[in-house]
């Protein structure tokens, strides 16, 4: 048995704090660490600042906690221990983005797609695929408002639903922006490059002199000015 192994993700973190908050005398350190959340972000879910309109879940009605395990808690301050542990006894690491995800919550992953569509654009194929537990064509087809019940889409967070923790978007929206400044500063780069270039090039060029129009007397002009000169001579 090994130790200090991951132990697997709670269903829609979020939530489930926000009923432990609401139902249980549980510190926010201890709701905190079992939900994945700093003290700091459970206190201002707790003061309404964040997740003010969400729906709580009820852990020990999903298997997650006990009554047992929360009432215990509570009296000795320890951190709590998800069902999955005291079942098991030891902490078993899951491979990355494997999490079980039941078919009544595969049915909202187009709505998952939808909302890091519109609310992550930054975000790549990749990394969507790999939050909401979705496919290419499923992406390209909804982006392209091409997915057949597009228009019944509704926009659902994949963490409050259950098919990511806030913690892997948090990384992967930042890994996501980080790439595009970087893409943006070398195209900027790159603009300036060839302005500099431009310039350059325009100082290189040598304007040819303008060559003097010659007037081309005609021959009534030059016989008109000889007969001028006979006249004076006379």
């Amino acid at each position: 048995m090994t130790k200090d192994l991951e132990k697997p993700t709670i269903l829609a973190p979020m939530a489930t704090a926000v009923w432990l908050i609401d139902n249980t005398s549980l510190s926010f350190k201890q709701i905190g660490d079992f939900c994945d959340f700093t003290e700091a972000e459970i206190k201002l879910i707790a003061d309404g600042v964040i997740a003010k309109d969400l729906a709580p879940v009820d852990p020990t009605r999903n298997g997650t906690l006990t009554k047992e395990e929360i009432y215990a808690r509570e009296q000795d301050g320890k951190p709590l221990q998800d069902q999955f542990k005291l079942l098991t006894g030891i902490d078993l690491k899951l491979p990355k983005n494997k999490k079980y995800i039941s078919m009544a919550q595969r049915r909202n992953g187009p709505e998952a797609v939808f909302w890091l569509l519109n609310y992550c654009p930054e975000l790549s194929d990749t990394q969507i695929i790999k939050l909401a537990r979705t496919t290419k064509n499923m992406i390209e087809n909804i982006r392209n408002k091409t997915y057949k019940d597009y228009n019944q889409l509704v926009a659902k967070d994949p963490v409050v639903i259950g098919y990511c923790t806030q913690k892997e978007l948090n990384e992967a929206v930042k890994i996501a922006k980080e790439k595009l400044e970087k893409q943006t500063e070398k195209q900027a780069k790159e603009k300036a490059k060839k302005v500099v270039r431009k310039i350059n090039v325009n100082k290189v060029k040598i304007t040819k002199p303008k060559k003097e129009k010659t007037i081309k007397k005609t021959s009534k002009n030059t016989k008109k000015i000889n007969k001028t000169k006979t006249n004076k001579e006379n």
